[in-house]
């Protein structure tokens, strides 16, 4: 076992961290993770994550975005998750969320969704989270695709419900092509299944269409 994983064995250690400027020692371990836990096709540009640090640095948007990061007693980081708030559309949208790869499975992933979801839930007027997750059966080999099933059951037992009846497709830039993807959900409020599909569509737009009777599987 691994000094890393020593510093987690208690779990009192783990607490919450959002980053809000770029001179934040813990910005660059939190790009770094970021590049490092999900594929090419997936990631937004870097410089999109610091350009919304430097407008909330010189006052010019609201803070509605979240980077936080779970880190240990020593400030180590364990963890990194990333998401906005859209009041317009009564929904947050969990951008990103990861742990370092010799801590999975620890449990630390489940603290800081919990977390995510809490400071989410916050905000006045949401309805719920919503977010992407990889297609298990267009995974390129059995691995990925245990993987993103794993990935979808850890969404689920945690209150998320996978959206069925639509197609979708994450883009995530000009940079990568457009890759289907499944969306999920975290209610905060209870809601007919047929607002679910109102709220992701007026959310992501033309990226999501209705293929059949919406359906919520959790």
């Amino acid at each position: 076992m691994n000094s890393e994983t020593n510093k987690v064995s208690d779990k009192n250690d783990l607490r919450f961290h959002e980053i809000n400027s770029i001179n934040d020692d813990l910005l660059l371990p939190w790009l770094d993770l970021y590049e490092k836990a999900f594929p090419p096709e997936e990631k937004v540009l870097v410089s999109l994550f610091l350009s919304k640090l430097k407008k909330r640095a010189d006052l010019q948007s609201p803070p509605n975005e979240c980077f936080l990061s779970a880190i240990d007693k020593e400030k180590n980081l364990l963890c990194i998750s990333f998401f906005s708030i859209s009041p317009k559309n009564q929904v947050a949208f969990l951008w990103y969320l990861a742990v370092q790869e010799n801590l999975r499975n620890k449990g630390i992933g489940s603290l800081a969704y919990r977390e995510t979801i809490s400071r989410c839930q916050r905000h006045d007027n949401l309805k719920a989270a919503i977010f992407e997750v990889e297609i298990p059966e267009k995974a390129p080999d059995l691995e990925h695709k245990k993987l993103s099933e794993r990935r979808i059951k850890f969404y689920k037992r945690h209150g998320a419900k996978l959206i069925g009846g639509v197609d979708y497709f994450q883009q995530v830039g000009s940079h990568q092509p457009p890759v289907p993807m499944y969306l999920m959900i975290h209610p905060f409020k209870s809601f007919h299944k047929d607002e679910c599909f109102s709220l992701i569509k007026n959310f992501f737009g033309d990226s999501v269409t209705q293929t059949g009777n919406i359906y919520l599987e959790g």
